[in-house]
C-alpha cells in the first residue's frame, strides 16, 4: 500500500479532498494502534472458528464484529462527504 495519499485526489472533489483532510486531523498513533489491534482480533477469531465446529455461530458473531469495525470507519466519512 502506498504511504503516499496523494494519489486520493484523483478520486475526490475539492471539497469532499476537504472533508478527508479534515477527518485525517483526526486520526492518531493511539486511534490507529486500537484499530490494528481490533482487525487483528477479528481474523484471529474468525482464522480459529474456521476450525471449530461451531464456526457457524462463531461466524455471524465475527460478520457483525466485521460490519462494526467497517461501520466505524466510513460512517463518518459517509455524513463528511454527504454534506460535501
Amino acid at each position: 500500500m502506498q504511504n503516499n495519499m496523494d494519489w486520493s485526489k484523483k478520486y475526490y472533489s475539492p471539497e469532499a479532498q476537504a472533508k478527508v483532510d479534515e477527518r485525517e486531523k483526526n486520526w492518531s498513533p493511539e486511534l490507529q494502534e486500537r484499530v490494528s489491534r481490533d482487525w487483528a482480533a477479528l481474523f484471529a477469531d474468525i482464522d480459529a472458528s474456521t476450525e471449530r465446529a461451531s464456526c457457524r455461530r462463531e461466524g455471524t458473531s465475527a460478520g457483525a464484529r466485521w460490519k462494526s469495525l467497517v461501520g466505524e470507519f466510513y460512517r463518518a466519512a459517509i455524513q463528511q462527504f454527504r454534506r460535501a
